[in-house]
């Protein structure tokens, strides 16, 4: 019964992952205005989510396949890539959103960088996105 529970348990965690990239390969091959005709704070929010669905990814074959230090990388690569077009878009918002959600939105990006590139292993870049996140809140 053991033995069936364990085959069952590792069935789900691959087709949960198979689904998450499906998803996501989904997301990254559509082009966001056809999605979302002029809204850049949507266009924003969906490449931010698909830079937190690759930073997960990485955090999964990370403890899953521990012996993976490519692939890592190159889904930590992918996760800062949107998280920079995510920033990117942030500063062509102008009038769609509060003060407050323009600094919240900044601010997580930040974060999210700063994990990326800490797990990177490039501490320089990690503490300047992190400073950059916290100048933002003050």
């Amino acid at each position: 019964m053991l033995r069936i529970s364990g085959c069952v348990h590792q069935r789900l965690h691959f087709t949960k992952r198979r689904a998450l990239f499906f998803v996501s390969g989904v997301l990254e091959h559509l082009h966001f205005r056809t999605l979302f005709p002029g809204s850049l704070a949507e266009e924003q929010r969906a490449l931010a989510t698909l830079g937190r669905t690759y930073y997960v990814y990485s955090q999964s074959v990370l403890e899953r396949e521990g012996n993976s230090p490519a692939r890592v990388d190159e889904l930590l690569v992918r996760a800062g890539h949107h998280y920079l077009q995510a920033l990117d878009t942030c500063d062509k918002l102008t009038g769609d959103l509060s003060d407050r959600e323009m600094l919240e939105m900044r601010s997580r990006l930040y974060l999210n960088l700063g994990l990326v590139y800490e797990d990177k292993g490039n501490l320089t870049s990690a503490r300047e996105f992190m400073k950059k996140a916290l100048g933002v809140v003050k």
